[in-house]
């Protein structure tokens, strides 16, 4: 199994560092209980109790329970702790969840012609440092097919170099079967290892990951409209290769935030408060499939204003702008603004799940002082 960062993906991507040469990483498969498939749920909203075992075939998100609860909850519609997700890219992956036996069966028998992920899982949890400060952290499973062949890639979602000295994400054993054979892609131990004990080539592209805290140093006033609560760009290499490739911001929109700020609650803010998610590029390098995925696991890859995003990504300059006021949205691209069904929510996926918006979320709790 390849196990690597986000980061390390994004080097390969824009060439701006040799990625690491793919390690097998074998591990005895562990005896796993038959897990009979249950015929595929239909799309619903999420439910505030999780039944025992799910099963899914929908392509789309999928939302199952976590018990960590999700960093933002009380935001938008989803429940606390609904807060580990898979994603299925079409309708021939077969998903069953066995929550009480922590077992994940991820079925795909189909022949593709060329790479294609049929699965996309994501569990959250939490990470510890040696001073005891809590960290948010995730563990990133994707099974790509090629022909009648899968491949899993596993990396952590991590917000600081600093070396991680314990971990809680839940012990699920993940089996994938492509119809010739059901092989283990997950164990708890794999979790725990991509989090606190990343290998050579993770440790790497985690050296090589940079981040710019616009707000080093800066107190600002937030009964002024245009407020940042957290502001960082991020990129990757060092010294002459170092490059920035994307700036995230999210700023306050109205001095009336101010109350909400001052109550600590993020969640409250992001439901009630006016406030704007900026996503600008910052580079030619940054790699259009990157946002293009963005857009689909956010499930707002099909909105008109968004056709051109869709099709080349983020070209260096451009921005996305999500627009929360009271609960309702907008999306902004190009000059054209769009009301944005369920915007809190999908703020908050976005926010929770990707590794950027995981990183602006820890710094936005650092600057309210939670």
């Amino acid at each position: 199994m390849r196990r690597f960062t986000c980061s390390a993906a994004l080097l390969a991507l824009t060439g701006l560092a040799q990625a690491h040469p793919p390690g097998e990483h074998r591990t005895p498969l562990p005896d796993v209980p038959p897990m009979v498939l249950a015929p595929p749920s239909a799309p619903a909203a999420p439910a505030t109790v999780t039944p025992a075992v799910l099963s899914f075939q929908t392509p789309g998100a999928h939302y199952f329970h976590s018990a960590t609860p999700s960093p933002l909850a009380g935001a938008g519609a989803r429940p606390a702790h609904n807060a580990n997700r898979i994603f299925l890219d079409d309708a021939h992956t077969q998903v069953t969840i066995d929550a009480a036996q922590h077992r994940i069966l991820i079925r795909n028998t189909r022949t593709y012609a060329a790479e294609t992920i049929v699965a996309d899982l994501l569990l959250i949890g939490h990470g510890r440092l040696a001073s005891g400060r809590r960290i948010p952290a995730a563990v990133h499973l994707k099974i790509k097919k090629t022909g009648n062949t899968g491949e899993p890639t596993l990396h952590a979602h991590v917000t600081v170099r600093d070396p991680i000295v314990g971990s809680v994400i839940d012990p699920f054993v993940v089996a994938f079967d492509d119809g010739a054979k059901t092989r283990v892609v997950l164990t708890p131990a794999l979790s725990r290892k991509a989090i606190q004990d990343p290998d050579s080539a993770d440790a790497l592209s985690r050296a090589l990951l940079k981040f710019k805290d616009h707000l080093d140093g800066q107190t600002g006033d937030p009964t002024k409209a245009g407020y940042k609560l957290a502001d960082i760009s991020l990129g990757i290499g060092r010294g002459l290769l170092k490059k920035f490739v994307m700036r995230a911001e999210l700023v306050s929109l109205d001095a009336s935030n101010a109350a909400l700020i001052a109550q600590k609650d993020l969640p409250r803010m992001l439901s009630q408060g006016a406030w704007q998610l900026k996503l600008t590029s910052l580079s030619s390098l940054l790699p259009e499939d990157a946002i293009k995925r963005d857009l689909m696991l956010l499930g707002i890859a099909d909105l008109p204003a968004l056709a051109a995003v869709k099709a080349n990504g983020l070209s260096k300059g451009q921005t996305l702008t999500f627009t929360l006021r009271a609960g309702t949205g907008s999306v902004s691209f190009g000059g054209q603004t769009v009301p944005l069904p369920g915007a809190v929510d999908v703020a908050r996926t976005w926010l929770e799940f990707n590794f950027l918006g995981l990183i602006l979320t820890d710094q936005a709790r650092r600057r309210i002082g939670k």
